[in-house]
């Protein structure tokens, strides 16, 4: 039910106004009570799993540190997405959640295609965000259900992998398609770690080249500005302008150097951007200068134990996707990241008898 409700936070809203919970999040903390009361002193987890719960931890720390400024509520959400990401190792039948993401993204697509239409009408409705997070553009994006396109973008993303897990052809089509739509439409930097999806399950040499590749072009695009209009995109020339994505990664390194140990706390915006609080736009260094470099090593720890758990290729290679594309967004807030976390780590259904979805190729 939680994964059912993920994509459509712009549409559902949240069970707190004013706040990030969504109401996919109270399914999640049930179950999460659950699991712990089931288990109970019998739980036994692997290293990354000890690692995430050392991230969550820290994070608890960090607002210890800053109780004055920090926010109670973030850091127990921190806490639910590593206990999502361990419950979806301990339970996810990537089958079943991969039919579930696949009907997701699909209405996923469909409300960015209603909000295209409508802008394209004259109609303004909350479907539709502006290109340039950082420094507004003129250009419509669609949030596609969601409460921004990158974040539409990332999910789309993570659902075209997971997609590989369908067990029909017909809907892991239509799942793909329309995760590839999402991106397209929400002129997101995740399209350049959608096009290297299939190199990263490849493995080997392939897969370490085309990292090499979207994080270098990542890295470019965060140092220089590009102005570009995508109905015209052979019109794109750099700007003079500095680019805002680079002062709000300096202005996060500055934070960071002030308070190395517990960062500035969770629910604080580590970068500045036209002396406003921003977000870092680079996940290793957003968790770095809100929490601190223990929760870094924490995080950095879960992340390449599930990496190397062995577990499903396409499972590891969409979790390395996501990361990649955190290095130009702060991926460590969102849900469904966790989840991919988890499931890479799992043992792939198909060795016992499941779904036998690492068999399957990623592309449709």
């Amino acid at each position: 039910m939680s994964l059912a409700l993920l994509p459509f936070p712009g549409v559902l809203g949240g069970p707190l106004p004013g706040t990030a919970m969504r109401w996919s999040d109270p399914p999640l903390a049930l179950a999460l009570l659950l699991f712990a009361a089931a288990r109970g002193a019998r739980i036994r987890l692997p290293g990354w799993a000890w690692a995430a719960l050392a991230y969550a931890a820290w994070v608890a720390a960090s607002w210890l540190a800053h109780r004055g400024e920090a926010d109670l509520l973030k850091a127990a959400a921190v806490a639910a997405l590593a206990g999502s990401a361990v419950l979806a190792a301990e339970f996810g039948r990537r089958d079943l959640l991969a039919r579930v993401v696949a009907l997701g993204v699909t209405g996923s697509a469909a409300f960015a295609l209603l909000g295209i239409g409508l802008h394209a009408a004259g109609v303004s409705t909350e479907l539709v965000g502006w290109s340039g997070d950082l420094v507004p553009g003129a250009w419509a994006r669609p949030r596609a259900g969601s409460t921004h396109p990158n974040l539409a973008a990332s999910f789309a993303l993570f659902a075209f992998g997971l997609a590989a897990a369908e067990r029909s052809p017909r809907l892991r089509v239509v799942a793909q398609a329309a995760a590839v739509l999402v991106v397209v439409a929400t002129f997101s930097r995740a399209l350049l770690a959608l096009l290297a999806l299939p190199w990263l399950a490849s493995g080997g040499r392939k897969a370490r080249l085309a990292a090499f590749g979207v994080a270098a072009a990542l890295f470019t695009l965060t140092a220089v500005r590009v102005d570009v209009d995508p109905s015209r995109p052979w019109t794109a020339e750099v700007s003079d302008w500095p680019s805002a994505r680079l002062v709000t990664f300096v202005t996060a390194f500055d934070s960071l150097a002030a308070a190395p140990l517990f960062g500035v706390g969770p629910g604080v915006q580590p970068a500045v951007l036209a002396g406003n609080p921003f977000h870092a736009h680079c996940t290793p260094l957003s968790v770095a200068a809100s929490y601190g470099l223990p929760a870094l090593l924490a995080f950095a720890v879960a992340v390449l134990g599930a990496l190397r758990s062995g577990g499903d290729p396409f499972a590891r290679a969409t979790l390395a996707a996501l990361l990649l594309d955190g290095l130009a967004t702060d991926v460590e807030d969102f849900r469904h990241f966790w989840l991919a976390l988890g499931l890479a780590a799992a043992r792939p259904a198909g060795r016992d008898g499941g779904s036998g979805a690492e068999e399957r190729p990623f592309a449709t």
